[in-house]
């Protein structure tokens, strides 16, 4: 699942220059990762907040991140790796211009719980991709 916040679907695609990217689930933050780099290298500035109940996953998505920190110092967003719940977040959701949910592993439940969420805030659910 993708969404966009349905405000920012046109200005993302054009004029923007900052977008949050938020991923619900993140595991070790590959896809946040992806969009950072993919951002640093189109002049967007992204920044990213990455959810997850495994807190080893969390810990090694930020260890990616610090060390593109490192690597590449002129990047100016933010990045930010949570343990626990997405579905209780109204920051996260409110912040969010993108969320990006690869739900291979959740259940009946979570997938309706997240619909609903999307359903709910000012997020728009975009076809899937991938």
């Amino acid at each position: 699942m993708l969404s966009l916040r349905s405000s920012s679907r046109s200005s993302l695609l054009s004029s923007q220059t900052k977008v949050t990217v938020a991923d619900l689930g993140c595991g070790t933050g590959k896809v946040l990762l992806a969009a950072v780099i993919w951002g640093f290298m189109n002049g967007l500035e992204v920044s990213v907040v990455g959810v997850d109940r495994m807190d080893a996953y969390v810990r090694e998505g930020r260890a990616s991140l610090e060390a593109f920190k490192e690597r590449y110092p002129s990047w100016k967003g933010i990045s930010s790796f949570l343990t626990g719940d997405f579905i209780g977040s109204s920051e996260l959701w409110n912040k969010a211009d993108v969320v990006v949910c690869c739900s291979t592993c959740y259940d009946e439940a979570l997938m309706g719980a997240i619909a609903d969420k999307v359903r709910r805030s000012e997020v728009s659910e975009l076809p899937s991709v991938l």
